[in-house]
């Protein structure tokens, strides 16, 4: 694959959820989460929903405003889970996606991932 074909494949096929997060300190966390959304063109109002959709699910919803330097790891890690799967990707690639989460939040994330794989078909590999 040439250089433009991988990059359209990592932004429609791939959510990544990585160990350092990778958030964008000048965007709050519904900016964070809908970021690869609005990079593919989905509609404010598709983003707006399927934000609040899975920051509810990881129980990050009130920190929607927030900067990620206001938040604590687990809810960095919760906000790079959000954003990896908010555009609802085929497959998704998490680098220790718990390793930051208490036993409560480890659970709810890994039971959202295991709907995603049997609901909508995403394939998950976790590290």
């Amino acid at each position: 694959m040439d250089e433009e074909s991988r990059t359209t494949l990592r932004l429609n096929e791939l959510g990544f959820v990585f160990q350092a997060y990778n958030l964008i300190p000048v965007l709050n966390v519904e900016e964070n989460i809908g970021f690869v959304m609005r990079l593919r063109g989905f509609s404010d109002k598709e983003i707006k929903q399927r934000v609040l959709e899975v920051a509810t699910l990881l129980e990050i919803d009130n920190k929607l405003k927030s900067l990620p330097n206001a938040l604590s790891g687990g809810q960095q890690q919760r906000v790079a889970v959000a954003r990896a799967v908010a555009a609802k990707p085929k497959i998704i690639l998490a680098d220790e996606p718990t390793a930051n989460l208490d036993s409560n939040n480890s659970k709810i994330l890994m039971n959202m991932m295991r709907e995603l794989n049997e609901k909508e078909g995403v394939s998950i590999l976790f590290a």
